[in-house]
């Protein structure tokens, strides 16, 4: 099925004047939206990454066992100091491993980085850092949804785009409601924050013009911006509730029409 999907995409692409068309738009809105990143057009490509699903589905739930055995080892290692040495864990490692950040999801914003060829799904690492793309992606794909080539495409298919910004803004959320002991009165603040002149600049002003769109007053800012009082902490003088730090690939999911 997903053979066939991509098949007909290339197909449709033959048509000289259809591909000619959605290129210029596709260069043309990537560059509207500053979707650069290293200097170059975050997609080249007139085909996004179609996925089934069911494949889809699979994915998800292989996640979910995977992240589930990892919260179950981080929750055993803070309480059984033999384990940190099994693990390899250095000194400087284990102060840190020591604060409670209080709440108790062993890294909210951690990717398990992976790949899905064909029938196999395979398991790279677990990235700790912030996952880069989110933002990217989430753009890309309304760029891609309005391309000649893919309203030619969806005429026979039906297209779900995955959307993740308002899955991270949950995530941030949920850990700020466990650590704050409930929900808090005021929409919290969220701090954007990164090493400044990054090629990544742009995720960031996407992300805090979701996150305020949401209603959650936001910003960007730099690592000697902040300034903590024993209290709060805060950049510019503005108090800060909430610290993202971010550091791309558009996916479409396929499903025959019937």
């Amino acid at each position: 099925m997903l053979e066939e999907a991509v098949k007909y995409y290339n197909e449709l692409l033959s048509d000289d004047t259809l591909a000619a068309d959605s290129l210029k738009m596709l260069e043309d809105e990537l560059e509207a939206a500053k979707l650069i990143f290293g200097g170059r057009p975050l997609s080249p490509y007139l085909r996004p990454h179609f996925v089934l699903r069911e494949d889809w589905e699979r994915v998800v739930r292989a996640c979910e066992i995977v992240f589930a055995a990892l919260q179950k080892v981080k929750e055993a290692a803070i309480a059984d100091d033999s384990l940190l040495d099994e693990l390899g864990v250095t000194a400087i490692e284990r102060d840190l491993v020591a604060i409670d950040p209080g709440y108790s999801h062993v890294s909210p914003t951690a990717r398990l980085d992976s790949f899905l060829v064909g029938d196999t799904y395979s398991y790279v690492e677990l990235n700790g850092e912030s996952p880069a793309g989110i933002a990217f992606a989430d753009s890309a794909s309304k760029i891609f949804r309005g391309l000649p080539v893919m309203q030619r495409f969806a005429e026979r298919y039906e297209l779900t785009a995955m959307e993740g910004s308002s899955k991270l803004l949950a995530t941030l959320l949920e850990c700020f409601e466990e650590f704050s002991g409930g929900r808090p009165v005021q929409k919290p603040t969220i701090a954007i924050v990164d090493l400044r002149d990054l090629p990544t600049i742009k995720e960031f002003e996407l992300f805090r013009d979701f996150f305020e769109e949401q209603g959650y007053p936001s910003m960007i800012c730099s690592p000697d911006e902040l300034e903590f009082d024993g209290r709060r902490l805060s950049a510019n003088g503005r108090e800060i509730d909430i610290v993202y730090k971010t550091p791309a690939r558009q996916r479409i999911r396929a499903d025959h029409r019937s």
